[in-house]
């Protein structure tokens, strides 16, 4: 399977998947990498793992913020109307 990255951008057809976990949250791997992190952290009882975990946080937040943009040029008020309904990372929070 072929990974993405923000070069290939979103093709013609591809459609804004809304249903599932995507209809509570707009970035569930973000979200399972930061909880794994942290969980592996705290398994370990490691400070400078919690500490890596935290570190993690801004290189997402703006990957996220890059992804957006894209997203939003390519489908336009639909996303909009999308990230109104939903949280970017967090549930309810963020």
């Amino acid at each position: 399977m072929r990974r993405c990255s923000l070069r290939d951008g979103a093709g013609w057809g591809h459609a804004l998947v809304t249903s599932g976990v995507f209809g509570v949250i707009r970035n569930p791997s973000y979200l399972g990498l930061l909880v794994n992190s942290l969980g592996w952290a705290l398994a370990f009882r490691s400070g400078v793992g919690v500490l890596l975990t935290a570190l993690l946080i801004p290189p997402l937040v703006a990957r996220i913020r890059a992804e957006e943009s894209l997203l939003r040029a390519q489908f336009g008020a639909e996303y909009d109307a999308y990230c109104a309904r939903t949280s970017r990372l967090i549930p309810r929070l963020y």
